[in-house]
């Protein structure tokens, strides 16, 4: 049976994609975070809005949504 862990290169692969992701946010590079996503990926907030990439990348080009810090909380 196939292990459902990720290879360590695999793991290294997804942690970068991550790490480019929340450094895009932070420095509000839609052009990054565009590239990055799916086209259909939504973010969902924490009231439950679930909203559509396009509209997330607009509100953080027009400064309606800024990222200014992160902390990685891991959960188990």
């Amino acid at each position: 049976m196939p292990s459902k862990t990720p290879a360590s290169g695999d793991e290294a692969a997804i942690r970068g994609v991550c790490d480019r992701q929340l450094a895009a946010m932070l420095a509000h590079d839609v052009t990054t975070l565009d590239r990055l996503l799916a086209d259909n990926f939504t973010a969902t907030h924490i009231g439950g809005y679930v909203q559509p990439k396009d509209e997330w990348l607009a509100q953080i080009t027009s400064g309606q949504m800024r990222y200014h810090q992160s902390e990685e909380v891991a959960c188990e």
